[in-house]
């Protein structure tokens, strides 16, 4: 069986490290200080104090 082949690859950002912080899009160090990426879902061992 041949494995199908990735013809294209598209990325879309928004802002990026000269953006105005807080002001969302992709990338994680645009994200607001509640942002869902810093909470427990997306990084459940930041409950341990050695890894906040």
């Amino acid at each position: 069986m041949t494995l199908p082949k990735i013809k294209h690859v598209r990325a879309w950002f928004i802002g990026g490290a000269t953006a105005e912080k807080g002001a969302g899009g992709g990338d994680y160090h645009d994200q607001g200080a509640n942002h869902w990426i810093d909470d427990h879902i997306a990084t459940p061992m930041s409950k341990y104090k050695q890894y906040e």
